[in-house]
């Protein structure tokens, strides 16, 4: 900690004593207008000049951001925002900072009526609610309101040796630009504390790892690669690009409930585009000649847990109407069925499922499919009383991706790949994709994946959370029957009880969380199993528990 401060007030005192004296910088034009900036240099880059980079220049002040660097930033973006020609903005600043902090001489003489009264920060906010993607392409120092500029973005890459922190306790005050609750989104309540209560910096992998950094890359190639990431967004329609940034950050901002509803209107609403009906055009599969989609089966030792396999070879598994169809109706059956405690959803070993019936979707309109209610016949895997364990090898993309992430626990064979890539197709995920996936791996990530389609391998999916283990794939169903037979062994009315418990926590806000876990905790002391379940520990035996 002392060294933290004592970093972090040294980067204070140049401040101080560099910025009344900060010469000014030889105008910056962008393009063939008179804009003179200070304190940031502007470019197009990429190969058709579609890609915006922004790079904040103020050297000697580690970049601090003071009020006239931030005016000239939400300048730029008002103006990138009118261009049509601009697929995407990067953000970016020098080797040894992004951005060390706010600019404290600025911050200094300000009083809490001042902050009031002034609405200190709220220009700060543009950032956030630029309608295109922004990359941040961090290399150095991104401390303090540099940090919260990066967190502000659509998308973090970092160099190598990047540094993130929110170091304000050290000058007696606290992030005040989102840092305190966008920091605590992504890596979590336990070190978004330590961070903020210590002021400790982490590192560029430890920031990947954590899901706030979506790549992390050698420092002399960040700005290339990042460039390259928005010419990857600018392949795709910006219409859909818009709409499914602003779906992802619903997910972010909101709970999954609404979350749901918000994306669903929002991937109907793309059917009204022309955009959506030329990438669906382009992708249509040949007629398929599947005639049953599914395979079911009893296994483990005792039987009790079920095996759905997803049968449609020759299309990847592409989630046909029919298929959803007859997997609720399994759902349905499985449910009801005393004797089965877990059920398991995979696919074949190229394909759990590469995305939905694209010939089927190809003739929707935006009519059709606020009129129909089909499309709530995915709502039915994620409302499944019983565990749900998704085995993945090969692709799981599109709606394959949102099938497992449905379910409560994924296992995934080694060769398995996950992806949202609908932006191809002109439209956004619609059952859910937006919204669960940037719950799990994080905004900045998320919002790489929805925007370009990248898709992430096994591994990396498993070190961001979206997959529990990942095995061989040869061994993915025994690994996947083994968690099955041992949910089995516990008292089913308890799993059943524990889900829902663990699904508010996902899909509520903390408050109301910790209100419901309570009231469940306390009604399992209702129950004849935790009377069996206590008094077996006591004696030293296994439970035999009754279910009630």
């Amino acid at each position: 900690m002392a060294q933290i401060a004592k970093i972090f007030a040294g980067r204070a005192q140049q401040v101080l004593q560099t910025a009344a004296k900060q010469p000014q910088l030889a105008p910056r034009f962008y393009c063939a207008a008179a804009n003179n900036f200070q304190y940031i240099k502007t470019e197009l880059a990429g190969e058709k000049k579609n890609v915006a980079v922004i790079t904040l220049n103020r050297p000697k002040a580690l970049n601090a951001l003071c009020n006239g660097l931030i005016a000239e930033i939400n300048t730029t973006l008002d103006k990138y925002e009118k261009d049509d020609s601009v697929a995407a903005i990067v953000i970016t600043g020098s080797e040894k900072a992004f951005a060390a902090g706010a600019d404290i001489k600025e911050m200094q003489p300000n009083t809490y009526e001042k902050c009031i009264m002034g609405n200190f920060l709220n220009d700060w906010t543009r950032v956030a609610k630029c309608q295109k993607p922004i990359i941040a392409a961090v290399n150095g120092y991104a401390l303090g309101g540099g940090c919260e500029l990066a967190m502000m973005c659509d998308i973090i890459y970092a160099g190598d040796k990047a540094k993130f922190g929110q170091p304000e306790i050290a000058l007696g005050t606290i992030p005040g630009a989102g840092g305190t609750q966008r920091l605590t989104r992504v890596v979590g309540k336990s070190k978004a504390m330590e961070m903020c209560l210590t002021g400790n910096m982490i590192n560029a992998a430890e920031a990947e790892k954590m899901g706030l950094v979506s790549k992390v890359v050698a420092a002399d190639q960040l700005v290339s690669e990042a460039v390259k990431l928005g010419e990857k967004i600018g392949t795709h329609s910006q219409l859909i690009v818009q709409l499914c940034k602003e779906a992802v950050n619903t997910a972010y901002e909101t709970t999954l409930q609404e979350g749901l509803k918000y994306e669903r209107r929002t991937f109907h609403a793309t059917f009204a585009t022309g955009d959506r009906k030329e990438g669906m055009t382009a992708f249509v599969e040949k007629p398929s000649s599947d005639l049953h989609y599914l395979k079911t089966q009893l296994v483990g030792e005792k039987k009790n847990v079920a095996l759905i396999t997803l049968n449609r070879p020759k299309a990847l598994n592409a989630l046909c109407n029919g298929l959803m169809c007859e997997l609720n109706s399994a759902l349905d059956n499985y449910e009801k069925d005393e004797n089965i405690a877990a059920l398991i959803i995979t696919g074949s070993e190229k394909a759990f499922a590469a995305g939905a019936d694209i010939k089927e979707m190809e003739y929707n309109t935006y009519d059709k499919l606020i009129m129909n209610v089909s499309a709530s016949d995915w709502t039915r895997i994620a409302k499944c009383q019983k565990p749900l364990i998704a085995a993945v090898n090969g692709y799981a993309l599109g709606g394959g991706c949102e099938l497992a992430m449905m379910c409560d626990i994924i296992y995934a064979g080694h060769k398995a790949k996950f992806g949202q890539p609908e932006i191809a197709l002109g439209t956004i995920p619609g059952a859910g994709g937006t919204q669960r996936l940037t719950r799990v791996i994080g905004k900045s990530k998320a919002m790489e994946m929805c925007l370009t389609g990248n898709m992430i391998s096994a591994e990396e999916a498993e070190r961001r959370g979206l997959v529990s283990k990942v095995v061989p794939a040869d061994k993915l169903l025994d690994e996947a029957i083994k968690v099955g037979e041992k949910i089995a062994s516990y008292s089913q009315l308890t799993v059943q009880l524990c889900k829902d418990a663990l699904n508010m926590a996902y899909e509520s806000n903390l408050h109301e969380g910790l209100k419901f876990e309570k009231r469940i905790h306390h009604a399992t002391f209702a129950t004849q199993d935790i009377r069996e379940g206590m008094a077996a520990f006591v004696e030293k035996r296994p439970a035999k528990f009754k279910n009630k």
